[in-house]
């Protein structure tokens, strides 16, 4: 009978301090501020946001990094990695160095993705180009992608600051 008294003590003790956490937890939820939403449906199935893809596709990380590359050097990157079971970034990711290596890719674009490896799947800004042929849906223009087009303004019509 001596136990009863002692078990019951500790169970009013634990269940004080459960107590009083729970009222500071309320207190504290009380203090956060509340994010409301007003508008209509959103997306798809009446959602209020969209992740995208997630994680990431291999083809779509090159595509954005293969601004200055031809689009059949870039399928056979896509393929080289498919091939060797790598669909997704963090399958990339998760690759060893050395079996990242091996893979036979175009090396420019291996070394923009060494690159990005090295840095835990974030790309680089001065890899990042402007007016990706291989994520737009238009044609590719004809001619270089360097040289002005007929009629563009060359560098002679740019002020000290380089703006037209």
């Amino acid at each position: 009978l001596a136990i009863a008294p002692a078990a019951f003590c500790w169970f009013a003790a634990t269940s004080a301090v459960l107590a009083s956490g729970a009222t500071a937890a309320k207190e504290e939820e009380d203090d956060m501020p509340v994010a409301i939403y007003h508008g209509g449906a959103g997306g798809a199935g009446g959602q209020q946001c969209f992740a995208g893809d997630y994680p990431p596709k291999v083809e779509d990380l090159l595509a954005k990094v293969s601004h200055d590359i031809a689009k059949e050097v870039l399928d056979r990157a896509v393929n080289a990695l498919r091939d060797e079971g790598v669909i997704q970034t963090r399958q990339m990711l998760e690759l060893h160095p050395v079996d990242f290596d091996a893979v036979q890719l175009p090396l420019l674009l291996k070394s923009r993705l060494r690159r990005i490896r090295e840095r835990g799947g974030k790309i680089p800004e001065d890899m990042l180009g402007h007016g990706n042929l291989h994520l737009s849906e238009e044609p590719a223009l004809e001619g270089s992608i360097d040289e002005p087009a007929p009629g563009d303004v060359g560098e002679e019509g740019l002020d000290d600051d380089n703006i037209l």
